[in-house]
């Protein structure tokens, strides 16, 4: 995955992730994050609680994101550091 500023709509967004954890080397058939030993993921949206907001003003549970980096669903990290930062706002309610 490229790691210059990408404007993604939501699905399209959660496809690139799920992607990423899926890559695979064409020789090896082994996932390429075998050797890795960390994991860092930086998304940058407008927010409301508990959720990011894609381009396309589709709402995705935060929560729903992480769980496509779970063991089960990126086995290639499973027990390796997995750095999630995400910068959004949680909505005008939660401002002061």
């Amino acid at each position: 995955m490229d790691s210059s500023l990408i404007i993604y709509p939501m699905q399209e967004m959660i496809d690139e992730i799920h992607s990423e954890t899926q890559r695979v080397n064409s020789k090896t058939g082994e996932s390429v994050h075998e050797g890795s030993r960390s994991f860092v993921l930086v998304v940058m949206s407008h927010g409301a609680k508990g959720s990011i907001i894609g381009s396309d003003d589709v709402h995705v549970e935060i929560s729903d994101m992480l769980d496509l980096l779970s063991p089960k669903n990126f086995p290639a990290m499973k027990g390796k550091p997995k750095i999630i930062i995400v910068q959004a706002c949680a909505g005008r309610k939660y401002i002061t």
